[in-house]
């Protein structure tokens, strides 16, 4: 067996929903995962919670008791998603012999409360990511700075693709397909063309800056959301 280390670590990453509203993170550290004398990778060794690390750490062993023969090669690699109060932990292990063409690969992903250390579920960690989307969505967004991002122009006379413009206490935006949207500060209704949206969150002006949920963005500019390092953004799908 050749001697390979892989170890691949993403937080804080979170594509169309996550957002960090609890500030825990969970402490690991990566660990070199020794098979047999040789080190296939790394793993992580979760602080306090010393019922999974067992967990982790058996189905390895039987993974690769199970995988591995005389003059086959493996990898341990891990990724650890960090986004909310659920923790996801996902082991990987790829196995081949001297052909990549002829490789097996397992992947595990294990559920992780941070706020007690013990494992959760699955349907804990769709729960949590569901309840944070939702959070995400009501936030409130400064308005022009995230169009001008997306390449819109503000104009005193919209109605091109991709302008917007202020005119009678109301902001008119017009998106890549002229589509017409219309928000108004204090009120939670956007009017969508020709229909009104209610998204729940009124649109805010604070200090001269307008301010709107982030599902105008999703829902009434098709929009896809992301938020990273505290910052949610949008981009075209």
């Amino acid at each position: 067996m050749k001697n390979k280390i892989a170890a691949a670590v993403l937080g804080l990453m979170f594509l169309f929903s996550g957002m960090a509203f609890y500030t825990g993170r969970l402490e690991f550290k990566d660990t070199p995962y020794i098979y047999q004398g040789l080190t296939l990778g790394s793993y992580p060794l979760l602080t306090g919670a010393d019922g999974l690390n067992r967990k982790i750490a058996d189905d390895l062993k039987y993974l690769l008791d199970e995988e591995l023969i005389d003059g086959i090669d493996a990898k341990v690699e891990y990724e650890i998603e960090q986004d909310n109060y659920i923790s996801a932990v996902t082991v990987h292990i790829t196995a081949y012999p001297h052909s990549d063409s002829m490789k097996t690969e397992h992947k595990k992903t294990y559920y992780i409360d941070k706020r007690t250390k013990k494992e959760a579920t699955e349907e804990d960690y769709k729960k949590d990511k569901a309840e944070e989307l939702a959070k995400i969505l009501d936030g409130l967004v400064p308005l022009a700075s995230n169009l001008q991002k997306l390449g819109y122009t503000y104009t005193a006379n919209a109605g091109a693709a991709k302008t917007f413009t202020w005119a009678d206490g109301k902001i008119y935006v017009y998106d890549a397909d002229k589509k017409l949207s219309v928000i108004e500060t204090g009120s939670a209704s956007y009017k969508d063309g020709g229909k009104s949206i209610n998204l729940g969150v009124k649109a805010e002006n604070k200090d001269g800056v307008t301010y709107v949920p982030a599902s105008y963005f999703q829902i009434i500019l098709n929009l896809s959301v992301e938020y990273y390092d505290g910052v949610t953004s949008f981009y075209e799908p």
